[in-house]
């Protein structure tokens, strides 16, 4: 199936794009009007939940407000039946860690209701490929002892072990057979200038990490140095949908 869908309500027109790793997959929803382009992501619970609203909000005609509210692993969305002097609309608000973003679904007519375009979005959550969605099983190597596993797992893991680290001009290079995935592909860094005249313990950052991503669980928080820290998430999705949004640091 395709990996992406189109629906268009009036002016505005809407793009669901569906994104997977390894482990997970979720939907990312851009909106489009005459002079905007709102832009959010959503995980596969979410977005069937939001199609159940969508139907459930179709049902009653006239003008009336109906909030709904849900919470995943990283993230918690909104989603309100409202009206105003342009007819009614379906308001969904994505919040991850302090991060906000907005997606305003319109009627296409007065009383019109929002089934058609929330059964086309479920068809296609439901019916597409679940493109590279799988369970992966890491292969027993006969010999290993189990207090070297225990010991590796908290933090690196075997793959990481085998490749090969060098650093040329202060840039970390890593090759080898590793699973890029499995570690990097769910590891952010963030850095702190040089020349800032601030020293920031790994205390404060994780104090600031638990405030600005209260939705986001199974953090790892590692000191490189005095100016960067790794950050390791649950998931490669997670990592993701923390970079999509700008953040800025405030010392708690």
């Amino acid at each position: 199936g395709k990996h992406y869908i189109l629906c268009k309500v009036g002016f505005k027109s809407y793009e669901i794009e569906r994104c997977t790793t390894n482990s997970e997959e979720w939907f990312e929803w851009t909106e489009r009007g005459r002079n905007l382009i709102r832009r959010t992501t959503f995980s596969r619970k979410s977005m069937l939940w939001l199609c159940d609203n969508m139907k459930e909000a179709s049902k009653v005609k006239g003008n009336y407000v109906k909030r709904w509210k849900t919470r995943d692993r990283t993230s918690e969305t909104y989603c309100t039946r409202n009206f105003n002097s342009y007819g009614r609309c379906i308001s969904i608000i994505g919040v991850i860690g302090r991060g906000r973003s907005v997606i305003i679904v319109p009627e296409a007519a007065f009383n019109a209701g929002w089934l058609e375009i929330a059964l086309k979005i479920e068809r296609f959550i439901k019916g597409g490929e679940r493109r590279n969605v799988f369970k992966a099983y890491k292969e027993v190597e006969e010999g290993l002892q189990y207090s070297n596993i225990v010991r590796n797992h908290k933090w690196v893991g075997r793959e990481l072990n085998d490749a090969k680290v060098n650093e040329d001009g202060g840039i970390i290079h890593i090759s080898g057979n590793y699973k890029h995935n499995e570690l990097l592909g769910r590891c952010l860094v963030g850095f702190f200038p040089e020349d800032s005249p601030e020293i920031v313990t790994l205390s404060e950052v994780r104090k600031w990490a638990s405030y600005s991503w209260k939705q986001t669980k199974e953090i790892n928080i590692y000191e490189m140095d005095k100016h960067r820290f790794l950050f390791e998430f649950s998931s490669k999705a997670t990592a993701d949908q923390v970079l999509k949004i700008e953040w800025f640091w405030k010392k708690l």
